[in-house]
């Protein structure tokens, strides 16, 4: 496949793709208190797999033996006119000064935090990760792709109590576990691969607030109404700095 073929084909799937980016945009708003964050946030590869099936060959699509695709009609021409050559290279280039921005600035981020690593740390990690401090952060994150790292800021003792800590810890632990930061690339890729939809940005925020919303999940299962009101209140703290 050319690059004008390509780019044609992902003009192409723009309708498909919209009405399900706004469907998950919609659940996320309106559709927690029902369904519930974990299960919204599952319901994320739905739309891959949508538009896995909507390009399969005629002879394998599921409705082809049925007596519906009898009343299926396949238009001669595309629902896209063929975009320019012009508009491809555009789009190449875009997207690729779009990747390389956001390898560097990735890069960079990590330089800027002059991280330290902690080799006397007394909490408890279920997790394999080494532990740092940065005079740079104002709260507790994990960075890295493929290697995480905990990082907490240089005034961690002072900034949190010990049970305050504790839930904190077991937040950031629930992103490694789970490998959330390698999730988060593999997100962003197709959402740059899409720079010119909006409702791809927002359908990508959609799934970092839901991400967040299921770690929380796991934290606070089982945990006292004491420990829910000092998470609650790091959570806070957290935000205002």
């Amino acid at each position: 496949m050319d690059i004008q073929t390509g780019f044609n084909w992902l003009i192409e799937q723009q309708l498909l793709l919209s009405i399900l980016f706004c469907g998950f945009i919609l659940l996320e708003r309106f559709g927690l208190k029902t369904l519930g964050a974990r299960f919204v946030y599952k319901l994320a590869w739905l739309m891959p797999a949508a538009l896995v099936i909507a390009n399969l060959p005629n002879a394998i699509k599921p409705l082809q033996n049925s007596n519906i695709s009898h009343y299926l009609i396949t238009p001669n021409q595309p629902f896209t006119h063929e975009m320019g050559t012009s508009w491809a290279l555009m789009y190449v280039l875009i997207t690729a000064g779009l990747l390389i921005a956001s390898f560097i600035t990735h890069t960079r981020f990590i330089k800027s935090l002059q991280l330290t690593e902690l080799t006397h740390f007394n909490h408890t990690l279920t997790t394999s990760a080494k532990t740092y401090i940065s005079q740079h952060v104002a709260t507790p994150m994990v960075v890295g792709i493929f290697q995480s790292k905990l990082v907490l800021p240089s005034d961690y003792n002072i900034q949190f109590d010990k049970a305050t800590l504790a839930l904190i810890l077991e937040h950031e632990n629930v992103h490694i576990k789970r490998k959330d930061n390698l999730t988060n690339a593999f997100m962003l890729l197709p959402t740059i691969l899409l720079w010119f939809n909006p409702l791809a940005w927002f359908c990508y925020a959609s799934m970092r607030r839901l991400q967040e919303l299921t770690c929380d999940e796991r934290v606070l299962a089982n945990k006292t109404t004491h420990q829910h009101i000092l998470y609650s209140k790091a959570l806070v703290n957290c935000a205002a700095a």
